[in-house]
């Protein structure tokens, strides 16, 4: 025989589609089933319903309370999965369904006939009811927005079970369904109370921590403010001894209502004791435990008890994430004493745990303070050590292999090392043009940037004075001739030879001018270009004798001026080679050799710098048409073969070992 039944998952007060006398057979057979059950129903049942902490609990005193108030049950299941948030939004799950509890305990002799009615419930979300030849097997859907499964219970096939009595049990297990709904609504009270009660005992000691400067205050006041926040007894605080967290020892910092206590006695040494025995093994210790599958040691905790007047007491230790291993993650430890033995339950250990994961960082501020920053150094140092070679960190791991491997491969290949240096291009030989005297510019066809022939005139200067005088030498001349001759008329011999002499000073001085009017017009000496000197600009602009007007260099032969920081001064001698790339042809290199290293530094550009004097190589491969003196570029200087680690890293370690040795005061 088998009946489906289209009734909701939730309880529905409407019937129009029910007979009235099928409905009042219905409510007769439930009674029937009441009146025979009621024996098995009492307050304390209801009690544990109404009190499950987890759905496991829930569903087990459910449908103990339903196969009692059902008459005969013989067996009865709970199937069903808990719905999360994302599988209300997407309308799907994909977890698995799982046996919740069973009446009276698992049974697979009739797992087949119970596999396939709840299949059908939960594929068509109704009431479904199957019969075999010893059992009625009653399916219902429980089913709302937090959790999804179905309740099947088995029935012997005797006289008396009829279909209204079978429909009247499914119609009880639809009733009873409603309790679902309930348990989740008490849950989410329950959970929002504790997020108050969390929120609450979280604002008054964090403003019990952020009122004091120091972590001795800090933690005095702190364990004063939550004695007095959970009406405990005592509340201490542990934190670790002066030697380090890698000792793992620690003392009491703390004690409420306490400002002064002697760590000798034999009652703060049983506090250390207890909280000790929690650190060691990293957890919430409870005692008397709450838990009965806990497995942790609480000898110190039932030792100190003895001693105390309160009947239950909770260790929570004060964790850093930060610090480098497990061990020195656990700052310290916060003990409570409540006078009631079951104080401590699991809601209860979850406000404490929730409030001190706010009230951690802050310690942590405090205790991170008064640190020494040798100690943040040597924490730091430790944390690197714990994720190169503690587990996890794999990309940790990997970038260090990575490094450890480049550096290797770095100091096995060898390279050209190069010390590269500004260089600009100068004219082997710079001949200097002064004014001959002092005068006026007359004239300037060239000026700088010009090419000058050998002999060509660059400059010349105002002659009308050496002109003028020139002029008045010429006349005097004459008129000595002239007197010489008449005193050689007069056979006058003395005068004749004193007017001979002045005919030779004069033209002694005009040979003279002659000369300077001669060098008045500047001339280039040899084949070049005008490297410095514009007059065109400044006609008539007077000049004093030894000024310099030009400057000229030759076009077929250069030097090349390299300017080495101090740094790489060393090494570099003569012979050495290299090669120049100018600014102006960066399409070619010029290869040179070092003829000289002078050993005096000059200041440029806030560095010390060496000049450094080389020659082309080959000057007869030299573009000399598109080279001109002045021209700037980079060179570098051959100095052998180097390993590429030291190549790239050399100066780095140079200026950290001078900036140590400058600051180190022992070497």
């Amino acid at each position: 025989m088998s009946i489906d039944s289209d009734s909701p998952a939730q309880p529905d007060t409407s019937t129009n589609e029910v007979p009235t006398k099928q409905r009042g057979r219905e409510f007769d057979a439930m009674s029937a089933q009441l009146n025979k059950s009621s024996h098995y129903l009492n307050p304390e049942a209801w009690k544990q319903l109404t009190l499950s902490p987890s759905l496991n609990e829930f569903c087990r005193h459910w449908l103990s309370i339903q196969c009692a108030m059902i008459a005969n049950t013989r067996y009865g299941v709970i199937i069903g999965r808990e719905r999360s948030t994302e599988d209300q939004d997407n309308n799907d799950n994909d977890r698995p369904y799982q046996p919740l509890a069973y009446w009276p305990n698992a049974d697979g002799k009739h797992s087949h006939l119970v596999e396939e009615v709840a299949q059908q419930v939960l594929q068509l979300k109704k009431g479904a009811i199957q019969s075999s030849e010893s059992f009625h097997c009653i399916g219902f859907p429980l089913a709302n927005s937090r959790f999804q499964g179905a309740a099947v219970i088995l029935i012997p096939c005797q006289q008396g079970v009829t279909t209204q009595r079978l429909k009247a049990t499914m119609r009880q297990l639809q009733w009873g369904g409603a309790w679902f709904k309930q348990f989740y609504l008490q849950q989410h009270e329950t959970q929002l109370e504790q997020i108050q009660q969390q929120q609450q005992l979280a604002l008054h000691l964090t403003t019990a921590v952020l009122g004091r400067n120091s972590l001795k205050a800090a933690l005095s006041e702190l364990s004063t403010v939550l004695a007095d926040q959970l009406g405990a007894n005592r509340c201490y605080i542990a934190w670790h001894k002066k030697g380090g967290l890698r000792s793992g020892l620690y003392d009491i910092a703390a004690i409420s209502h306490t400002a002064n206590f002697d760590h000798r006695t034999n009652y703060i040494s049983a506090m250390a004791a207890a909280t000790q025995e929690a650190l060691d093994q990293y957890a919430i210790t409870v005692f008397p435990s709450t838990s009965a599958d806990t497995k942790l040691i609480t000898q110190q905790h039932a030792a100190y008890l003895k001693q105390s007047d309160s009947l239950s007491i909770c260790t929570l230790p004060i964790i850093d994430p930060h610090q480098p291993n497990r061990a020195e993650q656990q700052l310290g430890a916060i003990s409570i004493e409540h006078a009631q033995r079951d104080f401590f339950s699991e809601p209860q250990i979850a406000v404490l745990r929730q409030a001190l994961i706010i009230i951690n960082p802050l310690l942590t501020l405090l205790y991170e303070k008064e640190r020494t920053p040798w100690q943040r150094l040597s924490q730091r140092f430790r944390l690197s050590l714990n994720k190169l070679f503690g587990p996890k960190h794999f990309f940790y791991k990997a970038t260090a292999a990575l490094l450890l491997t480049a550096v290797t491969l770095l100091s096995l290949i060898q390279a050209p090392y190069k010390v590269a240096a500004d260089a600009q291009l100068e004219g082997w030989v710079q001949r200097s043009l002064t004014a001959p005297i002092d005068g006026y510019i007359l004239g300037a066809p060239l000026k700088a940037g010009h090419i000058a022939k050998k002999g060509q005139r660059l400059l010349s200067l105002n002659d009308q004075d050496l002109l003028l005088e020139k002029l008045k030498w010429t006349h005097q001349k004459s008129r000595i001739i002239k007197q010489h001759r008449q005193a050689m008329v007069n056979h006058d011999q003395s005068n004749t030879a004193i007017l001979n002499a002045q005919i030779q000073q004069a033209q002694a001085q005009i040979n003279l001018l002659d000369a300077r009017l001669k060098r008045l017009h500047i001339i280039a000496p040899f084949d070049g270009i005008i490297v410095s000197g514009d007059w065109s600009q400044q006609l008539g602009a007077p000049v004093n004798k030894g000024d310099t007007l030009l400057e000229i260099a030759p076009l077929n032969h250069y030097r090349i001026i390299l300017n080495v920081n101090e740094r790489n001064i060393h090494g570099i001698t003569t012979e050495l080679t290299g090669k120049l790339m100018l600014t102006a042809q960066p399409n070619q290199s010029i290869p040179f050799r070092v003829i000289n290293v002078t050993p005096v530094a000059v200041v440029t550009e806030g560095e010390n710098r060496f000049r450094i004097e080389a020659e082309p190589l080959d000057r007869s491969t030299l573009p000399y048409d598109s080279l001109r003196p002045g021209m700037r570029g980079t060179a570098k200087i051959d100095m052998g073969h180097r390993n590429l680690f030291w190549v790239w890293t050399h100066s780095f370690f140079d200026s950290a070992r001078l900036w140590f040795w400058s600051w180190w005061p022992y070497v």
